[in-house]
């Protein structure tokens, strides 16, 4: 697999990881045959809410990303993953904004909802983008040094 490919199928991951992650909650309660929440659904319930708040805001910016990087070099794009979680607070904040004013006419409740619950909901936003992040670069490291990833150089 090349390092592009790598990077570009990583964006897959904050869609991805909350489902498993509750299909393995779902599985752990079937063997404990409970329907009690266990540790583990907890943790899929809190990244599950995280995937509806902020998963149509990240269909529109990897819809974005995906125009902008499209043949480019692959260094490119494994350097904005870096920086991914804050452009995608900016689509966040924009896609925020325009369900407020969609939702109310009224000035004072735009600009409660883009305080109040846009700020929390932002910092939630970096958090998990961030473990995000750090999550497919130590597994890219991982593979790179197994020799499933070719890097640019070794690639040619």
């Amino acid at each position: 697999m090349t390092q592009s490919t790598y990077f570009r199928c990583s964006f897959v991951v904050p869609i991805a990881f909350p489902a498993v992650l509750f299909s393995l909650g779902r599985i752990s309660q079937a063997f404990a045959n409970s329907t009690d929440a266990t540790e583990i659904t907890k943790w899929s319930s809190t990244f599950l809410l995280s995937l509806y708040v902020g998963g149509p805001p990240y269909l529109l910016f990897l819809g974005c990303v995906f125009l902008v990087f499209r043949g480019r070099y692959s260094g490119y794009l494994r350097h904005f993953t870096i920086f991914a979680p804050i452009a995608y607070l900016v689509v966040f904040f924009l896609t925020w904004a325009i369900y407020f004013q969609f939702l109310s006419r009224s000035t004072d409740l735009v600009k409660q909802g883009l305080t109040t619950p846009a700020l929390y909901y932002g910092s939630l936003c970096l958090a998990f983008g961030y473990f995000y992040v750090i999550l497919v670069h130590a597994i890219f490291h991982v593979l790179r040094r197994m020799g499933r990833i070719s890097t640019p150089s070794s690639a040619a």
